[in-house]
């Protein structure tokens, strides 16, 4: 089943005062308002009106990955309505159905926008959709989602792949896997990922709290890298080995300045992938590196790059690798930036209190705060712990304690 490319022109007077309204210029004010408020407000049966789309940026509105993720969600939400909605809107309107069903569905932002944002879109309303049983999975709640695969201003897949789905499934027993079947660029898209997740449902039960608090040693980076089109695979070699002599540096310089440091009780294992994908996985010319580092408890932190024009192969692999440097050696964070923000909507959602230590909040994830705040019981608690160079904090939240069959006895206000 395709996306629809149009609303549905109905309109439900009756629930007009139930609506709640959400100001789209709130805080970060950009699209990750659009997608949280959306999911939520399927999951827990909460109409939204959000205005003010995108205040913040240079084109404010409706762009058409934004569009694509409300059609969908729309489209999994079973008689929902959504109003107000194409390109250049600065208010919508969504009145969620009475539940959530699966795929297959098929996501096509139609341009190099991220599809991987539809991912994070899609995969809190799958993992509450209305699937039955484990034989279900395969089949009936995978989506195909199409567009820009490695696009900037979000994460590329592999980031999705190596750290947000691993550190879900770790932490919160979430059954999910995302596919690559065709790598996408700027500026034609045309990327195809297959996005699978098992519902709660199968189990009977809601999403347990979080606890990420202890990062322990870390223990193992990997540096992985990707060539595509007229990108030379010889471009994905000077990348490697620019980061990975940044970060052997790195830990020798620290090996040597400090004895006992948390990080140096053992070596540091170095992996490298470095692929140049063929023609049948990659539409068009594009690179990007990504490095993880893995630690004894199980963190994972991740840091990324963007191959672009007028950008060395150098100078891409030295933002990502001194990105991560500066996150496990200057910093206790048990997560990444882009992490945190991901991890708020599932600690909204889960039952009993969660928490994650991290840097400084940053504005997506205090914008994902206030959004799960105001569609949800659920409540956080931001706190700093330790001062300088990017700080350490608690942020804990009570879960609102959604259950795999709706709403549970919690009024979501």
């Amino acid at each position: 089943m395709e996306v629809p490319s149009q609303s549905s022109p109905k309109q439900t007077d009756a629930v007009h005062h139930l609506v709640k309204k959400i100001d789209g210029s709130l805080l970060e004010g950009g699209g990750q308002i659009l997608r949280n408020a959306a999911s939520l407000s399927a999951i827990t049966g909460t109409a939204i009106t959000i205005d003010n789309i995108r205040a913040k940026r240079t084109k404010p509105g409706l762009r058409p990955q934004h569009l694509t993720g409300l059609q969908m969600i729309n489209s999994l939400s079973e008689g929902s309505t959504l109003l107000g909605a194409s390109v250049g809107s600065t208010e919508v309107t969504f009145l969620p159905g009475h539940q959530l069903r699966g795929g297959p569905l098929v996501a096509d932002t139609g341009t190099a926008g991220s599809c991987m944002l539809l991912a994070q879109v899609a995969l809190p309303c799958l993992l509450y959709s209305d699937q039955q049983n484990q034989e279900e999975s395969v089949e009936n709640n995978e989506i195909q989602l199409k567009g820009g695969t490695d696009a900037a201003m979000a994460p590329p897949i592999e980031y999705l792949q190596r750290v947000l789905i691993p550190t879900l499934r770790q932490h919160l027993h979430i059954d999910a896997s995302l596919n690559l079947v065709r790598r996408g660029f700027f500026p034609r898209g045309q990327g195809l990922v297959s996005l699978k997740v098992n519902s709660l449902r199968v189990k009977s039960s809601g999403l347990p709290s979080i606890c990420i608090t202890s990062r322990g040693d870390v223990e193992e980076i990997l540096i992985s890298v990707f060539t595509a089109g007229k990108v030379k695979h010889s471009v994905g070699e000077r990348m490697v080995a620019t980061a990975e002599k940044i970060v052997g540096t790195r830990v020798a310089e620290i090996t040597a300045a400090f004895a006992d440091f948390p990080l140096t009780d053992r070596s540091i294992k170095i992996n490298k992938t470095c692929v140049h994908e063929p023609p049948e996985r990659a539409f068009g010319d594009g690179c990007g590196i990504i490095l993880v580092a893995k630690s004894s408890t199980g963190c994972l932190l991740g840091a990324t790059g963007l191959g672009e024009r007028g950008v060395s192969a150098e100078d891409v692999a030295r933002g990502a690798a001194d990105e991560l440097m500066d996150l496990i050696f200057n910093s206790e964070a048990c997560v990444d930036d882009h992490l945190m923000d991901q991890l708020v909507i599932f600690m909204a959602l889960a039952d009993g209190r969660s928490e994650v230590i991290a840097r400084e909040p940053t504005l997506h994830t205090r914008t994902a705060v206030a959004v799960a705040e105001i569609l949800t019981t659920a409540k956080f608690d931001v706190r700093e712990l330790k001062e300088g160079n990017g700080g350490l904090w608690s942020i804990s939240c009570q879960g609102a304690g959604i259950s795999a069959v709706g709403v549970t006895d919690n009024d979501t206000g």
